[in-house]
């Protein structure tokens, strides 16, 4: 049965990559972005070549008004939702005594904020038709904590802890909520990185390797077809939690 799918930050990066693996099934995929805009329309393109249908809505997920307008928005041309995909993220980082409030503030406001703002807006719609999966994107790093990123892992370790607290609120209306950890992938965040850091988390890895975008997507598209999984946490790669 074809799905109506909400990716947020899809418009490039693994957001985008989870936003094809679902077109590929013939779910309706509806990509998000706040700022790159061509990208989010080749995104969107290309979901569309894919036979799938879908729609590029702009919306700045630090916002519940703008929140509120994006479900409101899928709820008109689609009638609901039954995925959701807390994708959008920012990464941040910077020494603990020298990071600004406003910077640890910022990187919250996307990474956990957003998330809690649209698993919010996706609760009141998925209780209603009875069923649905939320599934948050968060990290290794929220696990382990991150030397340098103190923003960026607590913003996802709080992912995980809301998750747990999500599924169990939601599941008595047949919801799921989960939690997954992709990997170190190189996407352009990824990527961005010194040569030396990506190295050093190879070789943490015990197989010795960084992660493959495609499988992660593939992982989250099957999760999120599973009806008796939920308040769990999922980690894509061989570096052991």
């Amino acid at each position: 049965m074809k799905r109506i799918v909400l990716i947020t930050g899809s418009s490039r990066g693994i957001g985008r990559a989870f936003a094809l693996r679902f077109a590929r099934a013939g779910d309706t995929v509806v990509i998000n972005y706040r700022v790159r805009d061509q990208e989010a329309a080749k995104t969107c393109r290309d979901v569309k070549k894919l036979g799938s249908d879908g729609a590029v809505i702009c919306a700045d997920v630090r916002s519940w008004s703008a929140v509120q307008d994006l479900f409101g928005e899928i709820r008109k041309r689609f009638g609901g939702l039954d995925v959701l995909v807390n994708n959008a993220g920012v990464a941040g980082g910077g020494p603990l005594l020298k990071m600004p409030p406003d910077a640890f503030d910022d990187v919250l406001a996307v990474n956990l904020k957003g998330a809690f703002l649209c698993a919010r807006a996706a609760g009141r719609i998925m209780m209603s038709r009875k069923g649905g999966h939320i599934i948050n994107i968060s990290s290794y790093l929220g696990v382990h904590g991150a030397a340098g990123g103190s923003d960026y892992a607590a913003s996802k370790a709080g992912l995980i802890a809301l998750g747990k607290s999500a599924a169990k609120e939601l599941g008595p209306f047949n919801v799921c909520v989960n939690t997954v950890l992709p990997g170190f992938i190189l996407t352009e965040m990824g990527a961005s990185n010194p040569p030396e850091f990506i190295e050093r988390v190879k070789q943490q890895n015990c197989l010795g390797r960084l992660s493959d975008i495609g499988e992660a997507a593939d992982f989250v598209y099957e999760l999120s077809l599973k009806r008796n999984i939920s308040g769990q946490v999922f980690n894509l790669d061989s570096r052991i939690l």
